[in-house]
């Protein structure tokens, strides 16, 4: 074995990983999103705004046949944005019903002045997507079996799964492969030596070994609000603080221009992405290599040797700079403080920490998820700049 390999153990903590029970829950209400949802392509032209009930609806019938559905948020940025309608005015006229007709006409003038050919994605008697025709639709549930599929081979299990209106995320974790990270801090003049820190927490070990295991972050978003991703992560034994980082393929849901009107059938749905699931099953064979997790414990003890010096302005900076919700930086600054570790590393596990907060919702644990990752590529210092920028 390389003397650079990860050793391999047999235990890890499971004290917050999602029951089989939860995460059947989850995959249920995928189950059903994928009987319900209908896509079509849809030609502007043929698009009718209007309000019912103070309520703004598209129909999106064909022919003589009404089909009256709701407009979701996301949808309704994406007609805006598509029209080139500023945000704030759209936001305007639907936040007063009685501005709600002059979004209705404004929308109405742009369907039939700057016609197109879109797919909409429809959802329980709402338009949640209003997309290019060239979109390829890569469904969460199909998604998530061929992934148990493929991580079974590989060993690893799925850990947390999180469904929100505009994303889908499995996490999954490596048991078998494990790796340490130091907990011997040295700064300013090499007085300042810690081991064993912490009780446990979100900042230290509680005087054991600082335990990793290699873990991946599978990501979709059937809305168009980002690309199917396969990424690499990584899952701290001592608090299972799961850390995302930017190893890994990006797969833009793009793919041949649909001209014809009408409902897609599952058939062409499927023959469209084929060849994304073989990528896909690639990406997740490869996402545990040694190297790539042993690059990442490498970036970890590197971290751990950096110190915060002040603790208000770099959390400030990870506000400004939306490494993280601004409403969990008192939070995140506090555990932090606390925490006993006062290096970038302890700031790592200070911000993952707080993705276990469960009343957040899931696009914000995500994106604390997601802040570790960031936060292990680059320093303090350039932290700082971006944020004054």
């Amino acid at each position: 074995m390389n003397e650079n390999t990860p050793k391999v153990t047999k235990t890890i903590t499971s004290q917050t990983r999602m029951s089989d029970a939860e995460i059947g829950k989850v995959l249920a209400e995928v189950e059903r999103q994928k009987t319900t949802k209908k896509d079509y392509i849809a030609d502007t032209r043929k698009l009718q705004a209007r309000v019912i009930d103070n309520n703004l609806v598209i129909n999106v019938g064909t022919g003589s046949t009404d089909a009256l559905m709701g407009l979701k948020p996301t949808a309704r940025r994406q007609m805006a944005q598509r029209f080139k309608v500023p945000g704030d005015y759209m936001n305007r006229l639907l936040a007063d019903p009685k501005h709600l007709p002059l979004a209705a006409e404004t929308l109405n003038h742009f369907f039939a002045a700057d016609p197109s050919k879109n797919m909409l994605r429809t959802l329980d008697g709402n338009v949640r997507a209003f997309l290019s025709n060239k979109y390829r639709p890569l469904d969460n549930v199909d998604l998530f079996y061929l992934a148990m599929e493929e991580l079974d081979k590989v060993g690893a299990e799925p850990w947390y799964v999180r469904l929100a209106d505009d994303s889908f995320r499995l996490y999954a974790v490596a048991k078998g492969t494990s790796a340490e990270v130091t907990t011997t801090r040295k700064f300013g003049d090499g007085s300042h030596d810690i081991k064993h820190f912490g009780d446990g927490g979100s900042g230290g070990t509680g005087g054991k070994a600082d335990i990793h295991h290699p873990a991946i972050s599978i990501e979709n978003s059937e809305t168009g609000e980002g690309g199917l991703r396969v990424r690499a992560a990584d899952l701290r034994t001592a608090c299972t603080n799961l850390l995302v980082t930017d190893m890994g393929v990006m797969a833009i849901h793009s793919g041949s221009r649909k001209e014809e009107e009408g409902f897609l059938s599952a058939e062409t749905v499927a023959a469209d992405s084929k060849v994304t699931w073989m990528k896909v099953r690639d990406l997740i064979r490869t996402a545990f290599d040694a190297d790539k997790f042993k690059k990442m414990i490498d970036l970890m003890n590197g971290a751990t040797q950096e110190e915060v010096v002040d603790a208000v302005a770099v959390v400030e900076a990870l506000a400004a700079t939306n490494y993280i919700p601004g409403d969990v930086k008192d939070s995140i600054r506090n555990r932090f403080i606390s925490g006993g570790d006062k290096s970038r590393y302890g700031l790592i596990q200070a911000v993952t920490f707080e993705a276990h907060n469960g009343e957040l919702d899931a696009e914000k644990r995500n994106q604390l998820n997601d802040a570790g990752g960031k936060l292990l590529n680059t320093t303090i210092q350039r932290l700082l700049v971006a944020a004054s920028k």
